[in-house]
């Protein structure tokens, strides 16, 4: 149940050997179980894709499209609905042919989290959400090569479920919502905005 769209139109110069097809990726999700199918849609109709190398069966992984490698990057999720399961810290690109799983030094562990890429600074941003023990916040960035933990001074409440997005004209990585870590996982309504150095939150009115 993770979304990618693969080379937008206003996307970076395509590397050689051309541009994968314009087209939305849905890959993993739930069929009784977390399931490792894959599906693509070209703006008329859905076609399920068979790659022979692919990510493990999960749910809730993230996924954002890296602009400057077109490059579609796919973290973890959680490999069945059992409880006490680890969630996965595995990442994939798929270059709109064929998926490959990268080797990173160091990477996030425990975490399932939303991605977004941010293209002035051409990484792509994790913020860290549900973890074994409950909801979690970690920040964290993926160059292409590794994971590097960021340490800003101020970071958004821990939580799960939280939706991530890149702001174009105004060059931050938006954080909208989720749900709460403390008793009862309240229904959180908060925005935050992440410039690659800290968090701010942003006191949106009405909401």
């Amino acid at each position: 149940d993770a979304l990618g769209v693969d080379a937008p139109a206003d996307a970076g110069p395509c590397p050689p050997g051309g541009c994968p097809p314009r087209r939305v990726t849905l890959f993993g999700g739930m069929l009784g179980d977390a399931t490792d199918e894959m599906w693509s849609w070209d703006g008329t109709r859905w076609s399920q894709l068979r790659p022979p190398v692919h990510p493990s069966a999960r749910y809730s992984p993230g996924m954002a499209f890296d602009e400057a490698r077109h490059r579609l990057v796919l973290f973890g999720g959680l490999p069945s609905l059992r409880v006490s399961i680890d969630p996965l810290d595995d990442t994939w690109e798929w270059d709109g042919a064929a998926w490959t799983e990268r080797s990173p030094a160091q990477r996030p562990t425990g975490v399932v989290g939303a991605l977004a890429y941010d293209r002035a600074r051409h990484v792509t941003v994790l913020f860290g959400a549900r973890t074994k023990s409950g909801a979690g916040s970690s920040t964290w960035e993926w160059d292409g090569v590794t994971w590097r933990e960021r340490t800003p001074a101020t970071q958004p409440p821990p939580r799960t479920g939280g939706a991530l997005a890149y702001d174009v004209a105004r060059r931050v990585v938006v954080l909208f919502g989720g749900l709460g870590s403390t008793a009862g996982s309240h229904e959180l309504d908060d925005t935050w905005e992440w410039d690659g150095v800290n968090w701010v939150e942003r006191v949106v009115t009405p909401r």
